[in-house]
């Protein structure tokens, strides 16, 4: 049986699950990472320490995916109501000053939603909620 090539999307939008069902939901817009950015993000995911303990680095990885992929985000809004572009930093990434508007349970569920998408992009649906 012959191998099917996987098809990526460029660009996926993906609503917060506690937000899913709303009139104006926070919706994300990414890519997914490409095998040798997650490649070398997942060689980040487990160390051995000088004592022979390991560590594992989950929180930074889904970090990390986040700030290469998100391209935008809409109905991110401040006290004001007014909407709050994503801002990059020098190394064109996402950067931490826009992450720290954000709480820790949105990165890591969008983080987890762009790694597993670009693990199994034929299962994009099912991650994504449609």
């Amino acid at each position: 049986m012959a191998i099917k090539a996987i098809k990526k999307q460029s660009e996926y939008k993906y609503v917060l699950l506690e937000e899913r069902g709303e009139d104006r939901p926070t919706t994300f817009y990414f890519k997914p990472l490409d095998k040798e950015t997650k490649a070398k993000l997942e060689d980040k995911l487990v160390t051995v320490n000088k004592d022979e303990t390991i560590n594992i680095s989950n929180a930074s990885y889904m970090l990390e995916a986040f700030r290469i992929c998100v391209m935008k985000v809409e109905n991110f809004i401040d006290e004001k109501g007014q909407e709050i572009p994503v801002s990059r930093g020098r190394d064109g990434l996402v950067s931490y000053e826009f992450l720290d508007m954000l709480p820790d349970s949105v990165i890591q569920e969008v983080g987890q939603t762009i790694i597993n998408i670009s693990k199994f992009p034929d299962k994009a649906d099912l991650f994504l909620g449609e």
